[in-house]
């Protein structure tokens, strides 16, 4: 459980940079975090590149980028792409998998690692 205060605050470094609205983030996608950070044994910070996104800008992202899913789990709070300076991405990514708490997405030439809390899947 987060405290109010704390978890507000999440929600708001979380927000779509796009358009500056926040959204209640899924407790369950922070709570993945940790554990992705906790599972690569470093005490390196992870870089957050996307978490909330307004259905527009998801529809935006949907149009001009690869990868993105119309019904993106970004837009509902459960998703948010994620590395981590000097680990390597695809190891990112095994650890993540490895922790078998929803869905994963390795996207090597950009670099990042997507997690989210629906359905344990990968690609």
């Amino acid at each position: 459980q987060y405290l109010p205060d704390v978890f507000e605050r999440l929600n708001y470094m979380l927000r779509d940079f796009r358009t500056g609205e926040a959204f209640p983030m899924d407790p369950r996608v922070i709570d993945v975090l940790s554990m992705v950070q906790q599972g690569t044994g470093k005490d390196t910070p992870l870089e957050i590149l996307s978490g909330y996104r307004t259905p527009k800008t998801n529809a935006m992202l949907y149009r001009v980028s690869e990868g993105v899913a119309r019904n993106s789990y970004h837009m509902y709070g459960q998703a948010i792409d994620i590395r981590m300076p000097g680990y390597n991405t695809k190891k990112l990514s095994q650890v993540a998998r490895g922790l078998r708490a929803g869905g994963v997405g390795y996207y090597p030439k950009s670099h990042f690692v997507h997690v989210d809390t629906g359905e344990i899947r990968s690609w």
